[in-house]
């Protein structure tokens, strides 16, 4: 079988319920662009600025790839450990919601 992302991720021995997990682990991508426009007021103040304000706007610009990584390892991690495989998208709804109340 050739490996390709859709292969991963429409397989028949998938259940629903957890597909359905991990896109709304994904949803946290919806953020994204709000989350890297605010990112630029971290240089503001320019005798504020440290080697930390650059990680953070570092991280702040990769966030979409750090939540796509965490869903496809989880995809991956099904088939050999179901239960590592949730705890990795729970992890993801967890800081989603938790992100999502910040800002409520």
């Amino acid at each position: 079988m050739k490996f390709t992302l859709k292969s991963l991720i429409n397989r028949p021995d998938l259940p629903i319920w957890f597909t359905g997990l991990n896109y709304l682990a994904f949803l946290g991508f919806i953020f994204w662009p709000f989350t890297a426009f605010s990112s630029i007021f971290l240089f503001d103040n320019p005798s504020s600025v440290t080697e930390a304000t650059y990680v953070l706007f570092i991280l702040s610009l990769i966030y979409p790839f750090i939540l796509l990584s965490i869903m496809l390892l989880s995809f991956w991690l099904f088939k050999y450990q179901k239960s590592n495989s949730n705890y990795f998208t729970f992890r993801c709804i967890g800081f989603l919601l938790l992100h999502l109340f910040q800002i409520l």
